[in-house]
């Protein structure tokens, strides 16, 4: 009879001590996921925020990124930026209205004027 329990007891105690884990893990993964969402935060409002007249190329390409499409025109050089492409993927997000920005840069290579279209 002790024979037959001895295993099953062993068992037991290696399921239950298994389950067990440390809170150091935890607070850790709760501290980088703040750090990550107030990175997150800053990125969005950076990318919110409007050009000024006056930017050059590279401000404008440090503040939004790659354009998703350039184009010259008469005015000069178009970049457009599709701002809230992620939304379009949530899943029943019918509401989803395309949001674009439209910066246009004169010869100089500096902000003429933008659009925000919704």
């Amino acid at each position: 009879m002790k024979l037959t329990l001895l295993p099953v007891v062993a068992l037991c105690a290696l399921l239950a001590g298994g389950c067990a884990s440390s809170n150091s893990g935890s607070e850790s993964a709760k501290a980088k996921s703040a750090e990550d969402q107030l990175k997150d935060q800053q990125y969005k409002n950076q990318r919110e925020k409007d050009p000024a007249i006056g930017q050059t190329k590279d401000e404008i390409m440090a503040l939004y990124g790659k354009p998703d499409s350039v184009s010259i025109s008469s005015d000069g050089e178009v970049w457009s930026y599709h701002v809230n492409r992620g939304a379009q993927f949530i899943p029943y997000n019918f509401g989803y209205r395309p949001k674009f920005r439209t910066v246009t840069f004169n010869k100089e290579g500096k902000v003429a004027h933008w659009t925000n279209t919704q």
